[in-house]
């Protein structure tokens, strides 16, 4: 899944309220950033016959770092049929869960994005 937000704008402040000029702001808030960041999960599969599997998964990522702290959570279970060693249909219930709280004394932001429901995945291992 890729997920991207970005704003854009301008930021800035007045002086006087009768003077309607916008001084802009110029403080860079968000920078491009690659690290690794791991998670604490738990994922099983439960094999009932060779061909019937039980799944579940468990995984927790959070983060704060000065203003900006978020949360990852992700949760799934279901069935797999598997056709062949290497091809499987799945039917899981998942939950899947993005918090990012961004907060300043002149800006706040939270921002959630929330799935929960039925999915059918199909699989294949190479």
């Amino acid at each position: 899944m890729n997920f991207n937000v970005g704003f854009g704008g301008e930021l800035g402040y007045r002086i006087d309220q009768d003077n309607p000029t916008l001084i802009p702001v110029k403080d860079e808030e968000f920078t491009d950033l690659t690290a690794p960041l791991p998670n604490i999960g738990l994922i099983t599969d439960y094999r009932m016959t060779d061909n019937w599997h039980l799944l579940g998964h468990a995984q927790v990522f959070a983060l704060s770092i000065e203003d900006i702290s978020g949360l990852l959570l992700d949760l799934g279970a279901g069935i797999e049929y598997k056709f062949t060693e290497d091809l499987g249909l799945a039917a899981t219930y998942s939950y899947y869960e993005i918090n990012v709280d961004y907060g300043r004394e002149f800006a706040d932001l939270d921002a959630k994005f929330k799935f929960h429901g039925p999915m059918a995945t199909l699989t294949y291992a190479f």
